[in-house]
């Protein structure tokens, strides 16, 4: 994990300005359904803000990205860095999209995805054979790095698992892979949301 700092908040690009306006008004009462409509609502907004990450220039991305081998090479804490950001913005932009637009709320559901024990959980459903080759080596390189920084709410396990998610998002973003970053990220949305839905079926009985 990547400690944050103050930056600043770039003007929404027209494209997300289209897409937030057309998405909006379809879940606009997504804080007041369930919470099996609130996992729809959610992947629907998902795909949503996915859609638009096939221009990396729209997205803020590089021009000319970086050839896998080259991203793949970049330190640790760069990827990670990345990645902290490219997560970050997704999910933010996923759920403003999706229709909540109280800060509290705002937060509290951004922080469900964006903890490092739900990053963790993602890296490991990943790790079980969802992963290339290339994609695998900069996970695990990024799991066994040595870090001085730790978290106050994660185990350091768990720690080590989402850096290595994080670093994942950074070497696909670095290296322009726009359609297997939008599956990646696709995919942890789901995997965190089945894991919630688990947990509240697990609470009610």
């Amino acid at each position: 994990m990547i400690l944050k700092f103050g930056r600043k908040k770039k003007a929404p690009t027209a494209e997300t300005e289209r897409r937030l306006a057309t998405a909006a008004p379809k879940a606009a009462s997504a804080g007041q359904l369930g919470s099996t409509d609130r996992a729809g609502a959610a992947a629907s907004a998902a795909q949503a803000v996915t859609a638009g990450l096939a221009d990396p220039v729209a997205q803020g991305g590089p021009e000319s990205p970086l050839p896998p081998e080259q991203a793949a090479a970049c330190g640790v804490n760069a990827l990670a860095f990345l990645g902290d950001a490219v997560y970050e913005h997704f999910i933010r932009e996923m759920l403003v999209t999706g229709g909540l637009i109280r800060a509290d709320r705002l937060h509290f559901a951004a922080v469900n995805y964006v903890r490092a024990e739900s990053q963790a959980e993602v890296m490991r459903a990943l790790m079980r054979g969802q992963l290339t080759e290339a994609e695998m080596a900069v996970a695990k390189r990024a799991r066994n790095h040595k870090t001085a920084n730790h978290s106050r709410s994660a185990d350091a396990v768990d720690y080590k698992l989402a850096t290595a998610f994080e670093a994942l998002l950074g070497y696909l973003s670095l290296s322009g892979q726009r359609e297997r970053l939008k599956q990646i990220l696709t995919e942890a949305v789901a995997l965190t949301d089945a894991r919630r839905e688990e947990e509240n079926h697990e609470q009610s009985r």
